[in-house]
C-alpha cells in the first residue's frame, strides 16, 4: 500500500536503519525509541494487525527475536504489538524493547 509508512519501509522507499531481514519480516530501529533498544519487527506483507496474521509469521518473529537477543547478549526484553484503535498505523508491527528493568513502565 503506497500510503502505508511501513510498506514504504519494506520497499525501501522510506529511510530506516535496518537491523535484520528475512523473507517475511524486516527489523528496523524505531525512529522515536522509548527504550535504550527499541526495534520494530515489520511483516513485509501488509497485515492490518495480529488478528489477520498467519501462524507462520510468529515463527519468523520468534527466530529474529532469538537471533537479536543472542547477538546483543540481551538478558531480557519485551515484545508487544498494537491492534485496532490502539495502533497508530493499520500495519502490524511488533515492538522489541530491551535495556530496561522489570520495574520500568513503558
Amino acid at each position: 500500500m503506497d500510503d502505508c509508512m511501513f510498506c514504504r519501509i519494506v520497499k525501501g522507499d522510506e529511510q530506516a536503519n535496518v537491523e535484520k531481514e528475512t523473507d517475511r519480516v524486516i527489523v528496523v530501529q524505531d525512529a522515536r525509541p522509548i527504550a535504550p533498544i527499541h526495534l520494530l519487527i515489520i511483516p513485509k506483507q501488509h497485515i492490518k494487525d495480529i488478528r489477520d496474521a498467519e501462524p507462520y509469521l510468529w515463527d519468523d518473529v520468534r527466530k529474529v527475536v532469538n537471533d537479536i537477543s543472542k547477538e546483543r547478549k540481551l538478558t531480557g526484553f519485551r515484545i508487544t504489538t498494537n491492534a485496532g484503535d490502539a495502533a497508530m498505523m493499520p500495519h502490524m508491527v511488533i515492538h522489541m524493547l530491551a535495556g530496561i528493568t522489570s520495574d520500568r513502565s513503558i
